[in-house]
């Protein structure tokens, strides 16, 4: 148990011992992470281990990004030609400074204009030739010096090669010019026009891709447009960007060829990468190389569609509008196909399906049975006569159950901690009656008497913010242990029981939307927003599901109002 725990014991001692990730024993060394839990006894330690486990990865995770920041990176064309003009201009500036630091005499200075002039005239002619092996030491030293590895393959040297051609002859232009004091001269290649003008280029250059991942997050997060949920999915997003590009990468230099190459990692990426033994402690570049080696399944079309091309465009598009970067490199069609269908991708749970589901525990009985349970009794109920999502259902507040127009309603909105899906999702609901029959509001008249905020008190939140991820987790089971088959049944696939059961019973659309609380598509408003609540509360009563009988679960009217 000790070894598999990562604890060592030494002279009547514990210590937390674990050698870090082969990939970065270049950097570290092999000596492993060694740190003292300051005890004798192996139950101390077991209990000090999650504290030393968090600073072990805190030292992985530091050395890995020194890794990233020194690593060689991929060379683009966009990449290559910045880097030429950047030593086009410090050659016009810094190369007349040294000949006028070292001439003594005019007899130095018509020396030296004379090599230029010999210079100029073989670097003219190895322009028309396109002679590239002059240059080919000088550029090859430059990618070297900037962090990039040296590839001669790659689709951008050869245009880097031809660049530093044109950039020597304009130089040496350039010089001759300083050194007789013509300082108004600008370069007639149109490559290298603006060059000199001071800080152009770096301006240009200094944002990057940690930069981007920072500044996007506080401002969202700032502006509080994101859930403890959305903060927590886009972090594999950042993880992917810093370990593709490295977090220096400057953004401006982020071109198309380098948004198809993230795309492609993208959609190479293997499923549970952070739990995968084989897959432990890689990049995500170098996961991606090892999982298509393997065979390993990868994720799926809603994951690289919804998740991780939507949230890296989106971030893109960030940079686009505050200046960092002339162009999404991912705008277009980057997606990939999903051949399942939109109706196969969730099944709504068919009528011989619920009359087996509410025929057993915890609905062999009434409410009052389950104590500090409840929620497991009401939140699949108000999922499937409100077609409510998880989140809605499960954190509903007391005070979110209340009346207008003298009928009990739902009042659905965003609290802190708890945002709605969209601007439609939030409105006015009628009580069903069968949850009325129920006892449903001298339920929550039991809660109001206690002050309690929330409606049920087994729910809990998340550490990704999710409020009722365990009872959706408790309810999956539920469905399997109950022998229930479909595609992808869950307390979701009440909210597609639901809306089956509008369509059915043709309840009209404008109704059925203000229901199901849809925004019309292409509006600004919610479908909806001028039906009365009686009107609402109407169609809410003649929702059935035909051959569910729950009077099992009914309260007398005596007992509804002994609860109260």
């Amino acid at each position: 148990m000790a070894r598999k725990s990562y604890l060592l014991r030494r002279e009547e001692r514990w210590y937390y011992n674990r050698a870090f990730p082969k990939e970065l024993w270049p950097l570290v060394g092999r000596k492993p992470f060694r740190i003292a839990l300051g005890t004798s006894s192996l139950e101390e330690a077991q209990r000090l281990r999650g504290l030393a486990e968090q600073r072990y990865w805190a030292a992985v995770d530091e050395a890995r990004a020194k890794v990233a920041k020194h690593q060689p990176r991929r060379l683009t064309e966009i990449e290559a030609i910045s880097l030429v003009v950047r030593w086009f201009r410090q050659a016009v500036e810094s190369g007349p400074e040294m000949v006028l630091a070292v001439s003594k005499s005019p007899d130095d200075l018509d020396h030296h204009l004379a090599m230029i002039d010999e210079a100029e005239v073989e670097a003219r002619q190895a322009v028309a030739e396109r002679d590239v092996s002059t240059v080919r030491a000088e550029v090859e030293s430059l990618l070297r010096r900037e962090g990039y590895a040296v590839d001669r393959k790659s689709p951008a040297y050869t245009p880097m090669l031809l660049a530093m051609l044109r950039a020597r002859r304009e130089a040496l232009l350039g010089q001759r010019a300083r050194l007789l004091g013509r300082y108004d001269w600008h370069p007639a290649d149109p490559l290298f026009s603006g060059a000199l003008a001071q800080g152009e280029t770096e301006q240009a250059l200094q944002h990057t891709i940690g930069d981007l991942i920072r500044e996007y997050q506080a401002s969202k997060e700032q502006k509080r447009r994101w859930s403890q949920s959305t903060i927590t999915a886009h972090k594999p997003v950042y993880r992917l960007l810093r370990e593709t590009f490295g977090e220096t990468r400057e953004l401006r230099t982020i071109g198309r060829e380098d948004g198809r190459h993230l795309f492609n990692m993208i959609v190479g990426m293997p499923m549970n990468l952070g739990k995968t033994k084989e897959l432990k402690g890689l990049t995500v570049p170098q996961a991606v190389a090892k999982a298509r080696a393997l065979g390993l399944p990868t994720i799926g079309p809603k994951t690289i569609n919804g998740s991780y091309v939507t949230f890296v465009k989106a971030m893109f598009k960030w940079a686009v509008t505050e200046g960092w970067m002339d162009r999404n490199p991912l705008d277009g069609d980057f997606r990939v196909a999903d051949d399942v269908a939109e109706h196969e991708k969730r099944d709504a749970f068919q009528p011989d399906q619920l009359r087996v589901l509410f025929s057993a525990s915890p609905w062999d009985g009434s409410y009052d049975r389950m104590g500090p349970k409840a929620g497991k009794f009401w939140i699949p109920l108000l999922c499937l006569f409100h077609g409510l999502r998880l989140g809605e259902a499960a954190g509903m507040h007391v005070e979110d159950v209340t009346e207008r127009e003298g009928h009990p309603v739902f009042h659905l909105r965003a609290f802190d901690g708890r945002s709605s899906k969209t601007k439609g999702s939030r409105g006015i609901l009628p009580i069903h009656p069968e949850l009325i029959r129920m006892g449903f509001l001298a339920y929550v008249e039991q809660r109001r008497r206690t002050k309690a905020i929330g409606l049920f008190p087994d729910v809990a939140t998340s550490k990704n913010g999710k409020v009722g991820a365990k009872t959706g987790e408790w309810f999956a089971r539920l469905v399997r242990e109950r022998g229930l088959v479909g595609t992808k049944l869950t307390m979701h696939s009440f909210r597609h029981s639901f809306e089956d059961r509008l369509r059915e019973d043709e309840v009209p659309e404008r109704t059925a939307l203000a229901l199901s609380r849809r925004t019309e598509r292409g509006s600004r408003g919610v479908y909806g927003d001028g039906l009365s609540v009686a009107s609402r509360a109407r169609w809410m009563a003649k929702l059935a599901h035909p051959g569910l009988d729950l009077g099992h679960l009914h309260l007398g009217e005596a007992d509804r109002e002994a609860a109260e």
